[in-house]
């Protein structure tokens, strides 16, 4: 999927957590799975650090939240990464497994949460981690498909999320109000 508004200026970092996403799983990553460990990955690091893993985009598919452009990323990543597929019930899934670790330049924590995002997503099935989406990510329910998501609505509380709303509403009708006048 080509994106609208491509981010390309982070290609470097993120291809760079791409590459620690497949060194922390154990048997290689399936492409949905490697969508949402990046996902949440970049959820697990704003819990706790007041920047983000990456400005690359995250965007909305029909399955849940995506990694913008992730044939560009992958390709960054060459002969380090080898594809195969593998069988789910009837279907055949495409499957991304680094072939030899080697150093990263990634903060501790940032490592923390990659880690901790492909601990989780190794639990969940591909089809239960888009159905959680679904449920739960709001920036893609409010989204329409290749539009490239504000994720960290995500991990606000239900409070917060509808005092931001209220606020963008409130400037919003100031801003008419002010153009309506002259």
């Amino acid at each position: 999927m080509k994106l609208q508004n491509p981010q390309y200026t982070d290609i470097a970092r993120a291809s760079e957590v791409v590459r620690f996403l497949l060194a922390s799983s154990r048997d290689g990553l399936g492409r949905t799975t490697v969508y949402k460990a990046f996902y949440f990955a970049h959820l697990f690091y704003a819990e706790d650090q007041p920047d983000v893993l990456t400005a690359w985009p995250i965007v909305r598919m029909p399955n849940g939240p995506g990694i913008g452009d992730f044939d560009l990323l992958i390709g960054r990543l060459g002969d380090e990464v080898e594809r195969s597929s593998r069988r789910i019930g009837p279907y055949i899934e495409q499957v991304f497994r680094l072939k030899e670790a080697s150093d990263t330049t990634l903060s501790e924590s940032a490592q923390i949460a990659i880690q901790r995002a492909v601990e989780w997503v190794q639990k969940h099935s591909a089809a239960e981690l888009s159905e959680l989406t679904h449920e739960q990510s709001r920036s893609w329910q409010t989204g329409h498909d290749g539009d490239t998501l504000d994720i960290y609505i995500d991990i606000e509380s239900d409070d917060e999320y509808k005092q931001r709303e209220e606020r963008l509403r409130n400037l919003k009708n100031e801003t008419e109000s002010i153009f309506a006048a002259e």
